[in-house]
């Protein structure tokens, strides 16, 4: 601004000065030649110093983090509210894949429902067609958002209706929701809250049965390392209620500056506040950066972006780490990605991070994006989608397609923190052979202050990550009117139903882009949160062997057997037919559908059978063509 300044005052000055010269005379040029000499020395001055700042790619936004306690910075006008009473069901389909887009309930003019990836859905692995939400909503139509609850919604159809059982707990304030499920089938949620007079920190409320919507208060109380509570949590439910400890929670500290960030603790009943203690751990950064998921085995696995309000050479890593005593002990931390060098930063994590597991392997998705050790971030620089696990890539962490050469769109205005590609969701098939990632990413659309529209984007792998779809299948803004999606949230686990694979997941979706707690804040509207049930088109992988035509159908042993957990099964087909592949348990269970009245020419095939998620024990595959029909015994041994 100074250099505008002086720019300005002497671009006055030579207007003076021409004004004098056409009085006196060619007296005044030299010293109009000495001030245009010197407006050049400004104008260069200035394409220097606003060369990159010009440039969005270079624009610089702080990581402002939300508490809840926020008030609305928006200068007012009317609250825009172009689909309030929109419960109507949005039905799409394509060459990739069809899904059902409802609305869950209320709505909601406090509009951040998270600083990183929510933990907001959780579908039942036993009984999938019960789903449970949460949503944080501002019970009042107008700021101040000093009523702000958490909403709980069940749903017992597979997400095609919903029961809203309103605000939990039904007085006090309540924000940041998460939800999962006990291994009974009942919800666990929590919050930051004041409930029972307590100050703001967090809380878990178990539900008395599934679908019930009847919580029982489990405080873990204040935070005893220093006088700030602990907010923002994020909960792991352990393998049983038989288990001594019932469940994990983790939250942090809104600081910049103590050394104590992020803690754990053990909840030991869902019927009292019984808890181990707060653990400590100032390796993790605060503001939801961190995300649970439990292994086969029963192992609970963390993983964080780190803290680099002391040491600032943890800017931008990624930490993975776990616990096969229920959240007792945990494994010394793992570094799974360590930022290069970015214009005068680096290529690192900041707010979307989760994990999920398939058997004992874990599966972890991040975000990356330009970040700085004083506390910024570039919003339309570089950006993308990274990935790691022990079994892709040597055990080195991967960038994704999904990145700035893909779409680059920026964003700006109220940001939200988010880059153009942002916040990614990852999750599982409950029998393991299909990975899940949901992720946010900015459209060319803004508004009057340069806030981007968002959409929501899925994509698959069927190859444990080492491959993922692309392009991604975007799920928002297919028809009706422009509309910004964001915070969204998949199932840790994702039902397999009648031979289909399916996502469930839950977003925000507002008419205006941003959020009003931002600066600059969006207008205010009544966002709502929507479920998507995705139907995937994914085919396991019928694999050709050989094209010689065989003379009949023939079912192979499948190859090793006993096997550990993936074994290979064969077999023949003597002309184009339709087969059905299908593994059942010693009890006639159907376990997994390998392929569905799938079309395939003649030759011999061959499937492969994952049974990372299964017991060890006898299990029988069929095969069914037409009149044709065969089944085989294969053993599991772990």
């Amino acid at each position: 601004m100074y250099f505008y300044y002086i720019a300005s005052e002497l671009k006055n000055n030579l207007k003076e000065y021409l004004t004098q010269s056409k009085r006196k005379g060619n007296n005044m040029i030299k010293k109009i030649s000495t001030a245009f000499l010197i407006l050049v020395v400004i104008g260069l001055a200035l394409n220097f110093t606003f060369k990159n700042s010009g440039d969005r790619k270079t624009q610089l936004y702080p990581q402002t983090v939300i508490t809840g306690f926020e008030q609305s910075t928006s200068t007012g006008g009317q609250v825009v509210n172009a689909d309030a009473n929109n419960f109507d069901p949005i039905v799409y389909s394509d060459s990739v894949l069809s899904y059902t887009d409802v609305r869950t309930g209320p709505q909601t003019i406090y509009d951040l429902q998270s600083n990183g990836v929510p933990q907001q859905i959780w579908q039942d692995p036993n009984i999938p067609q019960n789903i449970h939400a949460v949503y944080t909503v501002n019970l009042t139509p107008t700021w101040p958002a000093a009523d702000r609850r958490v909403y709980y919604m069940f749903s017992s159809d597979y997400g095609a209706t919903w029961t809203d059982y309103g605000p939990n707990p039904t007085t006090g304030t309540n924000g940041f929701g998460f939800v999962s499920g006990l291994s009974d089938g009942s919800a666990i949620i929590g919050g930051h809250t004041d409930f029972g007079s307590a100050p703001t920190r967090l809380q878990v409320f178990a539900d008395v049965a599934p679908g019930a919507g009847t919580f029982t208060t489990l405080d873990p109380g204040s935070n005893p390392f220093n006088s700030l509570q602990n907010i923002w949590g994020r909960i792991q439910p352990t393998s049983s209620l038989t288990n001594p400890t019932k469940f994990v929670i983790m939250g942090s500290i809104n600081t910049t500056s103590a050394d104590t960030v992020a803690s754990y603790n053990r909840g030991l009943s869902v019927t009292t506040s019984s808890f181990s203690g707060y653990v400590r751990d100032m390796n993790i950064g605060n503001a939801e950066v961190y995300s649970f998921a439990r292994g086969s085995d029963g192992r609970i696995g963390l993983v964080y972006v780190a803290n680099d309000n002391v040491n600032l050479s943890n800017t931008g890593k990624a930490y993975y780490t776990y616990s096969t005593d229920d959240g007792a002990t945990w494994t010394a931390p793992l570094l799974i990605w360590n930022p290069p060098v970015y214009l005068d930063g680096l290529y690192g994590t900041m707010r979307g991070i989760s994990i999920t597991y398939v058997g004992t392997t874990p599966k972890v998705a991040f975000e990356l994006v330009g970040v700085t050790t004083t506390g910024t971030y570039y919003p339309s620089g570089k950006a993308g989608i990274g990935f790691w696990s022990p079994d892709v890539n040597g055990g080195n962490a991967v960038e994704t397609p999904f990145d700035s050469t893909w779409s680059n769109n920026g964003n700006g205005g109220a940001t939200d923190v988010m880059a153009s590609i942002s916040r990614p969701s990852i999750s599982r098939s409950n029998d393991g052979q299909v990975l899940m990632m949901a992720f946010l990413v900015s459209r060319a659309d803004t508004d009057a202050i340069g806030s981007h529209y968002y959409d929501v984007y899925l994509t698959t792998s069927n190859n444990g990550g080492a491959n993922w779809k692309f392009p991604p299948t975007r799920l928002t803004n297919n028809s009706g009117p422009l509309r910004d999606n964001r915070f969204v949230s998949l199932s840790p686990t994702n039902d397999k139903t009648g031979g289909f694979y399916y996502a469930n997941l839950v977003y925000q979706q507002d008419s205006v882009a941003g959020s009003v707690t931002q600066t600059p804040p969006a207008a205010e509207s009544l966002a709502k949160q929507r479920f998507i049930r995705a139907k995937l088109d994914i085919v396991i992988g019928i694999n050709q062997i050989s094209n010689e035509v065989p003379f009949k159908f023939n079912l192979e042993q499948n190859y090793p057997n006993p096997f550990n957990p993936v074994t290979k099964i064969r077999f023949s087909v003597p002309k184009s037919a339709n087969i059905t592949l299908e593994v059942f348990d010693v009890t006639g269970k159907l376990i997994a559908t390998l392929a569905k009245n799938e079309a395939v020419t003649p030759g011999v095939k061959e499937v492969e059978f994952n049974a990372v998620n299964l017991p060890s024990g006898v299990y029988f595959y069929s095969i069914k063509s037409g009149s044709y029909s065969e089944t085989k015994k294969m053993v599991l041994i772990k």
